[in-house]
């Protein structure tokens, strides 16, 4: 059977599933598609199967800590592509506990393809797509899904303060690493690095490259621009809003750097 053509509609394009009953709506590119790519650029896998239905997009994350997270990119999820991923509690190999939000569907595997993520393996070679960076808004909207999954928030202690926010990166991809140097950089948040780290995993060697976005200044940027959803960051940064941190004036708003709005009362699909 052939395939009809895809019947654009406004901000929507319509394209017939063959394995599935009825037609899958996915948008274009926006800010929270963009966010959502570095979502499963951060910690996500696309994975294609021999059968059709099987096709699947994945989202993994700690069993406790982004547990809140997970049910607000649940709804992002099924309002930006009209599919509603399952969330699950999973056991590892090792007996680890963690989260999988995982959905079935062959469209939005191939839309999220078609925008430039990898099918299958792509810790070392995924980057920042280009369509992606072709507009700020979209650019900015991607590093915060990627930093929501894959990055690190503390608070160091220093002699003038008691604590100094630092944000880390630490990715196999140079590729991703440099792009989100470059992305930094046009909004005028100072990184130091990139680094090249040589580890060793399972007796098996692996390199990593970090970067570390530091100080004061250049975090109250970051909350400005692009921010946290991840409530595990934003329950941290509240434990620090202390006049100890910064004695000047108060952390910037939460919010500001989060364009989405916020569903107050997701539900949960087991």
């Amino acid at each position: 059977m052939v395939p009809p053509p895809e019947k654009a509609t406004g901000h929507w394009t319509l394209r017939r599933n063959l394995y599935t009953s009825g037609f899958h709506q996915v948008r274009k590119m926006n800010e929270q598609l963009a966010e959502l790519c570095g979502i499963i650029v951060g910690d996500g896998h696309l994975n294609r199967t021999i059968s059709p239905n099987r096709n699947s997009i994945s989202i993994f994350g700690h069993d406790q800590d982004d547990l809140d997270y997970f049910l607000e990119i649940q709804d992002l999820f099924e309002k930006e592509l009209r599919k509603r991923p399952i969330l699950k509690r999973r056991i590892g190999h090792k007996g680890n506990r963690y989260l999988e939000l995982r959905a079935c569907s062959r469209a939005v595997l191939e839309k999220f393809e078609k925008i430039g993520i990898p099918v299958g393996k792509k810790s070392g070679i995924v980057n920042m797509p280009e369509i992606i960076k072709k507009k700020q808004g979209w650019a900015l909207s991607f590093l915060r899904g990627v930093a929501d999954t894959d990055f690190s928030l503390v608070f160091k202690k220093r002699k003038t303060m008691a604590f100094w926010p630092r944000i880390t990166a630490d990715m196999k991809s140079k590729e991703l690493i440099v792009d989100c140097c470059e992305v930094l950089a046009n909004i005028g948040i100072k990184v130091a690095g990139p680094y090249r780290k040589d580890r060793f995993r399972n007796e098996k060697p692996y390199t990593t490259y970090q970067i570390d976005i530091n100080g004061r200044k250049n975090f109250e940027r970051w909350m400005e621009l692009i921010g946290f959803r991840n409530e595990k960051h934003r329950k941290k940064i509240g434990r620090e809003q202390d006049v100890t941190l910064f004695p000047e004036s108060p952390l910037p708003d939460l919010n500001r750097g989060l364009r989405a709005t916020k569903d107050n009362s997701p539900v949960v699909s087991r």
